[in-house]
């Protein structure tokens, strides 16, 4: 049974649907094929080297980044926008530097977070927002230089703040 399920293995059925005719019955999904002038069954290393980074660049787009928008000097990121210098990220927004990540939104120089908003340098955060050096916590808020922490909110090196000391030792933390 092909992808495409019951398939007829005419070319007029194919054309019907506009499936490109890679054989008599279409297998690919997406519709992509090696360039015309290939044949693997003719070409050497180098040809079958150079056809597959042209299948990629074809599919993938500049960089490997698929069905991104807008992302510079990003690699193998898939579904991101308006991101920059990030590598191996999933459907990320307006990420700085970051790696790895997933479901993140304006963050900067993280790895291995998920679904977090405004971390800074962090690692390994998953479901938190506005955190700075923070590693390794979970649906956290307005955290500072923590590690391990779940569910806590204006904490600086895992110790509670009030808010309003929170944000005048970040302040001060931060030299602004």
């Amino acid at each position: 049974m092909s992808f495409r399920g019951n398939c007829k293995s005419d070319e007029s059925h194919a054309a019907k649907f506009n499936w490109p005719s890679l054989s008599p019955c279409p297998t690919n999904p997406v519709g992509a094929k090696a360039p015309s002038r290939y044949s693997p069954l003719r070409m050497d290393v180098r040809e079958f080297q150079t056809a597959l980074a042209e299948l990629r660049e074809q599919l993938l787009g500049p960089g490997g980044n698929q069905a991104s928008l807008n992302c510079k000097e990003c690699e193998n990121c898939v579904r991101c926008m308006f991101c920059v210098q990030c590598d191996d990220c999933y459907h990320c927004t307006h990420c700085t530097q970051c790696r790895g990540c997933t479901e993140c939104s304006h963050s900067e120089r993280s790895s291995g977070c998920h679904g977090c908003s405004h971390v800074t340098d962090c690692e390994s955060c998953h479901g938190s927002a506005y955190l700075v050096s923070c590693a390794n916590c979970s649906d956290c808020m307005y955290c500072l230089g923590c590690v391990g922490l779940q569910g806590k909110e204006f904490h600086i090196l895992n110790q509670p703040y009030a808010r309003k000391d929170y944000f005048a030792a970040l302040k001060t933390l931060q030299g602004c």
